[in-house]
């Protein structure tokens, strides 16, 4: 028997997200224009067995709201049950990043060491970059060692701000999943976030 993941898309300050929940837990919050989206679907699906159907469900209903009042600066941790789709290492990995808090980073050395592999950075960054639950699982809380960003999306018309730079060094360059946003630069309304 086939699962479905009930996805509904959600538009935050920083560009489109992808919701998606099963079983009554998120599995899915990533960003619309990612180029990594199609790989992330065929493993959401064939790890649990599952196809997308629109629609929403009690669990979505929850991430969005807790996800505007993050962009509000409301919220700076999430209670929403989450449910990895993914290779043990990679699970390992995500559920080190929920241990990174609001305001701070940390590099991938520092995050390989945390996980008693200091070895595998590349693995850990690529467990990194694989997770599909954007924002509630702060993989934008990485850096490197250089203490500047290292991955960026395209296309998404947002301004990054590295706040280990100086103050006044603003990046004009797409969102990020390892950054902090500044939103809508041209506007008094920013959105900042770590």
């Amino acid at each position: 028997m086939e699962n479905i993941i009930w996805v509904q898309n959600y538009q935050s300050p920083c560009g489109e997200l992808i919701l998606g929940s099963l079983d009554g837990k998120l599995c899915l919050c990533d960003w619309m224009d990612e180029n990594r989206r199609a790989l992330i679907d065929r493993r959401l699906q064939k790890v649990l067995h599952a196809r997308y159907e629109t629609g929403e469900s009690e669990v979505i209903v929850r991430a969005v709201a807790q996800l505007d009042e993050y962009f509000a600066g409301k919220r700076t941790e999430f209670d929403i049950p989450l449910l990895f789709a993914g290779t043990d290492f990679q699970r390992t990995v995500w559920n080190a990043l929920l241990n990174i808090p609001y305001g701070k980073t940390v590099s991938y050395a520092t995050l390989s060491q945390d996980l008693g592999k200091l070895k595998a950075i590349r693995a850990v960054a690529a467990a990194n970059g694989a997770n599909s639950i954007s924002i509630l699982v702060p993989c934008h809380r990485v850096i490197g060692s250089s203490q500047k960003l290292v991955a960026c999306l395209p296309n998404s018309g947002c301004s990054i701000w590295n706040p280990l730079a100086d103050s006044s060094d603003i990046y004009q360059s797409p969102v990020c999943n390892l950054g902090i946003f500044i939103c809508n630069p041209s506007t008094i309304e920013t959105v900042r976030f770590l």
